[in-house]
């Protein structure tokens, strides 16, 4: 089976985006290739792949699919990504496109530069409702230990349970430790684990891990968790819009008390045709 896709990029975690309103890819056959699709030296190359389908809800839906072919249940860079396809194309007029998704429908707006906002699921701040099995209330700047190491810890959930510890970025096994923090109790069974650290008033540096995808160039989830814990801990104000240097580049992020935006680039690199094995 033969099917075009179209390689794209956000501040280099890149995705191989298939339109399945040009031909339909069940998502089965998509998981069971998104494994070699990814591979950098024998497939395509990519941290996931897209699928862009119809929905009657809204613009367009997204399901994406991890290097591993486990599904992403929240992926902000997905909607980014699949929102300036569809501005491209030309199938979206308005600079506003509605993006169906596991999580809900998000808004995404093509700005004036050229950058692609995505407003995120509202987050979870309650350890109950991120989960963390076993806390209640909040966990902000947690003292907590991490395979035998103490660690100043903040838990937040988009679409997923999120880390953030403030601290210096380098000189650290990022998998390992994400690894670690994953399997301690106070993290059991996390999403990401984010590092992040301040350099000014509006601005953090940040690396971030993802659960079966490893370390990986920019997260925005994970930027804007990091931006979220920074204005509820008193590092940043509130409304602040905060840039984040990850390594793959910068995200901006902005949380005013209820809503949480993630701005950055979304490229199309090329395309091509792929043949897929069946499910």
């Amino acid at each position: 089976m033969e099917f075009e896709f179209v390689k794209m990029h956000g501040c280099a975690a890149d995705a191989i985006l298939i339109d399945c309103v040009k031909t339909p890819v069940p998502a089965a056959v998509a998981a069971a290739n998104a494994p070699w699709m990814c591979e950098r030296r024998t497939g395509i190359g990519a941290d996931f792949v897209v699928l862009l389908l119809p929905d009657a809800r809204a613009d367009a839906r997204v399901q994406a699919f991890g290097p591993t072919g486990s599904e992403m249940l929240s992926c902000a860079d997905a909607v980014r990504l699949a929102a300036e396809y569809l501005f491209d194309s030309r199938r979206v007029r308005s600079g506003v496109a509605r993006i169906a998704t596991a999580a809900g429908v998000l808004t995404a707006m093509r700005n004036a530069t050229g950058l692609v906002t995505v407003e995120l699921p509202q987050p979870q701040l309650e350890a109950e409702a991120i989960p963390l099995p076993g806390r209640s209330g909040r966990v902000l700047d947690k003292l907590v230990e991490a395979g035998g190491e103490a660690c100043t810890v903040s838990c937040i959930g988009i679409g997923g349970a999120h880390c953030v510890l403030f601290r210096h970025t380098g000189g650290v096994d990022l998998c390992e430790f994400g690894m670690r923090c994953r399997r301690s109790s106070f993290f059991y069974g996390g999403e990401c684990v984010t590092l992040a650290e301040q350099l000014g008033e509006k601005r953090l540096r940040a690396r971030v891990w993802r659960y079966q995808a490893g370390e990986l160039p920019a997260i925005s989830e994970c930027a804007a968790a990091a931006v979220a814990v920074a204005s509820l801990t008193g590092r940043v104000r509130e409304g602040a819009e905060v840039a984040v240097e990850l390594p793959g580049g910068v995200l901006t992020a902005r949380w005013d008390g209820k809503r949480l935006f993630v701005t950055g680039e979304a490229v199309r690199v090329f395309q091509g045709t792929v043949t897929l094995g069946d499910a």
